[in-house]
């Protein structure tokens, strides 16, 4: 189960929130429950164009090293400037409004603009290519090369659905609420279960029958059961009608639709502290089990 939270959360808990975006949500796995969404954290960094997932026990999770002109900068706890930062032992890198700003270190103490007879390079755009130039600025001469090296870590083009592994992590994540469509109605499914089932929008688990039920169990005019979902599925609920009846009805099918945010808000403090008081989604990411 995953907590989300619609604003950046600034805390030394999350060890490095720095880099991530503050105009997307911060998804963190529920801690010590035991599944496989615990102690990771879900974000959309200022780095890459993709939804990124990472286990919260790696040291600095939220970012990855660069190499940059063979100096390894490894991302700071401090920001400088202000902005997220990336130091190694001759260069620092951080990020300046939509660009990255390479400078030497011993030039950190100068204004936060470079100024035009310093030595400093430049490049605006996300990481994803793990190969990138920067561009010559100031006194320098040349344009650098630069690469990433990303540690473990899932990947998704979209916030809801399959994370891939990349960078040596393995499997798949998957974050959000299954759900089914079918003329025009949507059924994600419930956060929580009642009375031991699921819910899907209106569709609630008739316990009497054993069964989804669409219209009335035994009714003369017929009705529609069906039993719980598989996922990425179509969802059949036959039509049954009692016993000598002859009324002939179609088969209902919902159609699979997506992975889907859910919709219960409730007063939460994030990884058991009191960072927040307001009310903030719960489960409204959970990772579908077969």
């Amino acid at each position: 189960m995953w907590y989300i939270y619609p604003n950046i959360i600034r805390t030394t808990s999350l060890i490095r929130p720095y880099s991530v975006s503050s105009e997307v949500m911060v998804a963190v796995g529920l801690s010590g429950s035991g599944d496989t969404d615990s102690e990771k954290v879900a974000y959309k960094s200022n780095m890459s164009s993709k939804w990124i997932i990472v286990p919260t026990t790696q040291a600095y999770p939220w970012d990855c090293a660069i190499t940059f002109n063979s100096d390894t900068l490894q991302p700071n706890v401090t920001p400088i400037h202000g902005y997220p930062a990336w130091v190694g032992a001759t260069y620092c890198m951080y990020r300046r409004y939509s660009r990255w700003v390479v400078r030497i270190k011993a030039n950190l103490a100068l204004l936060t603009t470079p100024l035009s007879t310093e030595t400093w390079w430049e490049y605006t755009g996300y990481f994803d290519p793990h190969s990138v130039t920067f561009t010559k600025r100031g006194a320098a001469t040349a344009d650098k090369s630069s690469s990433i090296t990303a540690w473990p870590r899932w990947e998704s083009t979209t916030q809801f659905g399959e994370y891939a592994a990349a960078g040596g992590a393995s499997g798949t994540v998957t974050i959000g609420l299954p759900q089914w469509k079918s003329f025009g109605v949507d059924y994600p499914r419930s956060i929580v279960k009642v009375d031991g089932y699921y819910t899907y929008g209106t569709l609630v688990y008739d316990t009497t029958h054993s069964k989804y039920i669409i219209g009335t169990y035994g009714s003369a005019s017929g009705w529609w059961e069906g039993g719980a979902p598989s996922l990425e599925t179509t969802w059949t609920f036959a039509f049954t009608v009692p016993v000598d009846s002859e009324v002939e009805e179609d088969d209902i099918l919902l159609y699979w639709d997506a992975y889907v945010m859910g919709d219960s808000e409730g007063t939460l403090n994030a990884l058991g502290t009191a960072l927040i008081d307001r009310p903030t989604y719960i489960g409204e990411a959970a990772i579908w089990r077969v």
